[in-house]
């Protein structure tokens, strides 16, 4: 059933029968009135309204269809909850970014753990346009520190095979709804970048508001 509220009914020890709605209204009258003394349980689902570039919008796709699309590398402009209409996913227009001077600190250690293997970050609070970066892909990732309560952009310099597996791992991570970037650190959002001639390109970015 793909309705974003479902009540499960417990018919038995061993029945069960799924109600689905729309509308939280509907589910909340129902729920005090039909099923006031009824044995439920009650699931919600995330649903999206998917746009594609060509206009095209789908409504209502639930997480497996979403995921097969991205993963098929089908032409989704962006991504947005049903609910509220966020946008959770773009694909913007490549729009070049000038390059500039800024104070940059890198890492001198690793700040990644066991579910990473990208290289050091270059640790910063300066816009991603400030930064002078050499490899032909960037990811940009804006993370929660839990431990010191503060935030931190942390930028990885990536070649094709690094950027084509943190387009993978991230587009997984939205799917699945987990934003641990390390055991410490929250995921805000990613932002993948091409470097061309010294010009940033942006690809895509995805927001996780989970």
């Amino acid at each position: 059933m793909s309705c974003p509220y479902v009540i499960r009914e417990t018919i038995d020890a061993d029945h069960v029968r799924e109600h689905g709605y729309y509308q939280l209204d509907e589910l909340t009258y129902d729920l005090t009135h039909d099923f006031a003394d009824a044995d439920v349980e009650i699931i919600t689902r995330t649903l999206y309204n998917v746009i594609m570039e060509s206009g095209e919008r789908l409504s209502d796709v639930d997480d497996e269809t979403v995921f097969k699309m991205l993963s098929a590398g089908l032409p989704v402009l962006h991504i947005e909850n049903a609910r509220d209409g966020y946008i959770m996913y773009s694909r913007p227009e490549c729009k070049p970014v000038v390059k500039k001077v800024g104070d940059i600190t890198r890492a001198n250690k690793s700040t990644t753990s066991a579910y990473w293997t990208y290289p050091h970050p270059i640790v910063t609070n300066a816009a991603i346009d400030e930064v002078g970066f050499k490899a032909p892909f960037v990811l940009e990732a804006r993370v929660h520190n839990k431990e010191t309560n503060s935030f931190e952009t942390l930028c990885y310099e990536l070649d094709k095979v690094g950027f084509e597996n943190a387009m993978r791992d991230i587009q997984n991570m939205f799917i699945n709804k987990q934003s641990n970037w390390t055991r410490t650190k929250r995921i805000l959002f990613a932002k993948f970048y091409s470097n061309k001639d010294g010009k940033l390109i942006h690809e895509c970015s995805v927001y996780f508001t989970f």
